[in-house]
């Protein structure tokens, strides 16, 4: 029987990583993100000016646009090399989490290949990989999450080697990878917090307190630019006014709040929810196995996902990626245990519920795959009917790779974040729109339907606007299928 198993998943594995890869390439060159314009324009600043700043926030009325000093600091660092290099391009930015996806493949072959693991089960967890949806809609845009996850691995590899050989490097090393991923995202504190766990659970205190030492000083090297108590004050009332920020987040109980609704994370949706069924279902009913044989995992990733509750800014669940790789191992040594283990109707129901998270996750991938566009042409393409340069205009996040260095963008989500967390008066309307960019002298305005915030088209009269129609001082002046543009009336 398990050879028979094995023989069909050799055919099927890499003929579903093969269709799973054309997946990835296709998101690679067309998905659109808008957080990715947020932090190429905080490296473009930061080679330009020497420090981080985000012009396309202006507006807002936290001095973002003059001097920013909360942001995913190693993160950008790596940001600002690509920009020195590469200039403004959409795909080089991009190209920094392949190159950690690629060292996350690795690093999960090698912590893998130490339980003499087979060529079967590196396949199946490149499948539970890219066939996971918040994986696809995340994984390969310039956003830190694949960066923290490569250094979550890391560090847990390095702390194996470390146990095995009993090296000091290892151990240093793998403080430091801990330490870099709290600078590519305060989240990344959780795998200081877990090596910290992890060394102290296998009863190494003096070697728990160096490691929590050495990372924690890593760490510190978030505030190397915050120098000054002017730029203390700045800091703080950035840190203190991010609109990601839970009311609770500053509060002695924030961290046993947040925990308390941590399992928010885990049923975000139906693709999320269904995996966590498959990791629930594969826990309980291979517990014993995993616990005797795998027992390091299971400490490393459930403190990650205790200390990821207690420190993120919200629930989101992009911000759970970093643990999704051990998750994945832990879940196929349970099914390997399961399979050959356990009776009939457990391996049926093990088969149905992987089957469902294959095809709720590859469906909501492909569904949202057929939502993309080629967004460097596009921006192209539009900019043409715009002849003012070095104007401000209002347009999608895209604008920036391409139309970045011809005028002053303002992002999509400027006039969100100011009237839902700024305004004593929270109220939104098409007026209150138009009027709030016609003062910050935005000439152009750009509807594009492809990449509209979520109500963005019954706020702006996106349907009812015609070609020549004028509102709150903006004429439509082109008007195509799928995006319209408004200039501002002189």
């Amino acid at each position: 029987m398990r050879v028979k198993i094995n023989h069909k998943l050799k055919i099927a594995l890499p003929v579903a990583l093969l269709l799973l890869g054309v997946l990835y390439i296709y998101s690679f060159l067309f998905h659109s993100d808008g957080d990715e314009a947020i932090l190429a324009e905080q490296a473009q600043m930061l080679v330009r000016n020497g420090f981080v700043s985000s012009p396309m926030f202006e507006g807002i009325g936290q001095g973002w646009e003059i001097i920013q000093l909360h942001y995913h600091k190693f993160f950008i660092w790596l940001g600002a090399l690509v920009y020195s290099v590469f200039g403004a391009s959409f795909y080089a930015f991009r190209f920094l989490s392949v190159l950690f996806f690629g060292g996350v493949i690795l690093l999960v072959y090698y912590i893998m290949k130490v339980n003499k693991t087979t060529f079967v089960n590196i396949l199946s967890f490149l499948v539970l990989l890219l066939s996971n949806y918040v994986f696809f809609r995340y994984g390969l845009i310039y956003r830190p999450e694949i960066a923290v996850m490569f250094f979550a691995l890391l560090t847990f590899y390095l702390l194996q080697k470390w146990k095995n050989n009993n090296r000091i490097c290892f151990l240093l090393i793998a403080a430091v990878s801990a330490g870099l991923g709290a600078l590519s995202h305060l989240n990344g504190l959780s795998i200081c917090l877990a090596g910290v766990v992890l060394l102290f659970f296998s009863k190494k205190y003096i070697q728990a307190i160096s490691f929590g030492a050495v990372s924690g000083f890593v760490s510190l090297f978030y505030f190397i630019d915050i120098n000054s108590r002017e730029k203390i004050n700045i800091f703080l009332k950035q840190f203190s006014n991010d609109p990601n920020l839970d009311a609770v987040d500053l509060s002695y109980l924030g961290p046993l709040v947040k925990l308390a609704n941590e399992h928010m994370r885990y049923f975000w949706n139906a693709e999320v929810a269904v995996f966590s069924v498959l990791l629930i279902f594969v826990t309980i009913f291979a517990f014993k196995y995993l616990w005797n044989n795998h027992k390091d995992i299971i400490v490393f990733s459930l403190t990650l996902a205790v200390g990821l509750g207690a420190v993120s800014q919200g629930k989101t669940i992009k911000y759970g990626l970093m643990i999704l790789p051990f998750y994945i191992i832990i879940v196929l040594y349970g099914i390997e245990n399961i399979i050959h283990n356990s009776k009939k109707y457990l391996r049926v129901t093990l088969f149905v519920i992987v089957a469902v998270y294959l095809g709720v996750n590859i469906y909501a991938s492909v569904k949202m795959a057929g939502r993309f566009y080629p967004v460097q042409s596009r921006s192209e393409f539009i900019a043409t009917y715009m002849p003012n340069k070095n104007v401000r205009i209002y347009a999608p996040a895209y604008f920036f790779f391409k139309q970045g260095e011809n005028y002053k963008l303002s992002h999509p989500i400027v006039y969100d974040v100011l009237t839902q967390n700024y305004l004593d008066n929270p109220e939104q309307s098409a007026e209150s729109f138009y009027e709030f960019y016609y003062r910050l002298n935005t000439e152009y305005i750009i509807l594009d339907s492809l990449a509209m915030p979520q109500g963005r088209g019954e706020l702006t009269k996106y349907s009812s606007l015609h070609m020549n129609d004028t509102l709150y001082n903006y004429k439509v002046c082109q008007e195509f299928d799928t995006w319209k543009l408004l200039q501002k009336n002189n």
